[in-house]
């Protein structure tokens, strides 16, 4: 179940088009805990770790490349460490997204900073709680549409691939791109 769902919905990240992706899953930590950490052992030495978050009566499955997160830009860097977070390197950077998570026990709107969401849309959903976008698709955009459309239709091509190849037997270490 949670493996055809990393593949539904984490494809972006699996290609390496974003540095993270995450969904939720309606049963307790305890009962995925073990299959994601078999599928992140799998995954890791291409590049992609699996994380879980518990979170009230569900799961957030995290999947993420450090490798892309490492190549985060100097802006969004400096706002995640004005929002609290601890950017001394990268293990420390997801360390601090875990216990923000803990803290608050729902996930944090800078989390689209960790999912490759631009900047601008991370800053203007939170500085507009959410409202006026000037479009919506995977996410709320607020600064370029057009940048915001080229990526949407990637996703989608991208999830639209994955997801038939996964169908038609490819495993999933296989659909995983070296980036």
């Amino acid at each position: 179940m949670v493996e055809k769902r990393i593949v539904e919905q984490c494809a972006p990240t699996l290609a390496g088009i974003k540095c993270g992706s995450l969904f939720r899953v309606g049963c307790p930590y305890s009962e995925i805990a073990f299959e994601t950490k078999r599928l992140s052992d799998i995954l890791n030495p291409r590049g992609v770790t699996i994380t879980c978050f518990e979170m009230g009566c569900g799961t957030i499955v995290y999947t993420h490349r450090t490798n892309l997160i490492e190549r985060m830009d100097t802006e969004s860097i400096d706002y995640l460490s004005k929002r609290g977070y601890d950017v001394k390197d990268t293990s420390t950077l997801l360390s601090s997204l875990k216990e923000m998570i803990g803290k608050s026990g729902c996930l944090p709107h800078e989390i689209g900073i960790f999912l490759g969401y631009p900047l601008d849309d991370v800053k203007g959903f939170i500085d507009n709680n959410g409202r006026c976008p000037k479009c919506i698709g995977c996410w709320k955009v607020y600064g370029s549409e057009t940048v915001a459309h080229r990526m949407f239709s990637k996703i989608h091509k991208c999830k639209e691939v994955y997801s038939r190849h996964y169908s038609s037997g490819t495993p999933l270490s296989r659909l995983v791109v070296n980036v």
